[in-house]
């Protein structure tokens, strides 16, 4: 078990670098950035914030395989941050996304929970997809439980040749939207797949 303590620059060297850690504490102070024109993966680790935290637009990717995001402080994200498996956001946490978040996943039951307050800005995308070849299906769900403000485009998406569901569920707060939320057309061989609102929506935007 590891403990890391961060209060500048953690740099992935180079396009094609990746920097994973599968366990243990990473706490990052104020000024913490992550940069370099690299991949930064983090399976079951809880990644501290005790400020702002940036992940700067020169990372390739930021990908969180069953990460817990705690502390108190505001999360930014200016790059491509996946949330895989099942990870989540803690309630003290905000969220900001000016780049592309995407929720996906192959794994059954893959659940994403955002348990602060949720910003997608604009110009910035949030994708919410499934992905299906197992013969069981798969469903991939977003859960955001403080609201979500939506001024760039939020994206429910398919594929696959199994069925699939998408939801996004907002177990409190309201969906503030005044960018675009798209249901997009599946690709790959259709053989049944949903897509899930449960959410309370103030729309001034478009709705497709």
């Amino acid at each position: 078990y590891t403990t890391l303590t961060n209060a500048g620059l953690i740099e992935t060297i180079g396009s094609g670098s990746t920097l994973s850690l599968s366990g243990g504490t990473v706490i990052n102070q104020s000024g913490a950035v992550l940069g370099g024109g690299g991949t930064i993966t983090l399976g079951a680790v809880e990644f501290r914030i005790e400020d702002s935290y940036v992940v700067a637009a020169s990372l390739a990717a930021m990908n969180l395989n069953s990460a817990t995001v705690t502390g108190t402080g505001t999360f930014i994200n200016e790059s491509t941050l996946n949330l895989n498996v099942v990870s989540t956001f803690g309630s003290t946490v905000s969220l900001v996304n000016r780049g592309q978040l995407q929720v996906a996943g192959s794994v059954i039951g893959t659940r994403v929970t955002i348990g602060g307050p949720f910003t997608n800005e604009a110009g910035a995308t949030v994708l919410v997809k499934s992905e299906s070849t197992s013969y069981s299906g798969n469903s991939v769900s977003l859960t955001v439980t403080a609201g979500l403000t939506n001024a760039g485009v939020l994206n429910l998406a398919s594929e696959g040749s199994r069925p699939g569901s998408v939801s996004l569920n907002m177990s409190s707060g309201v969906l503030v939207n005044t960018g675009t939320i798209n249901s997009l057309a599946h690709v790959g061989t259709d053989r049944g797949y949903r897509y899930v609102y449960a959410a309370e929506v103030d729309n001034g935007g478009v709705i497709n």
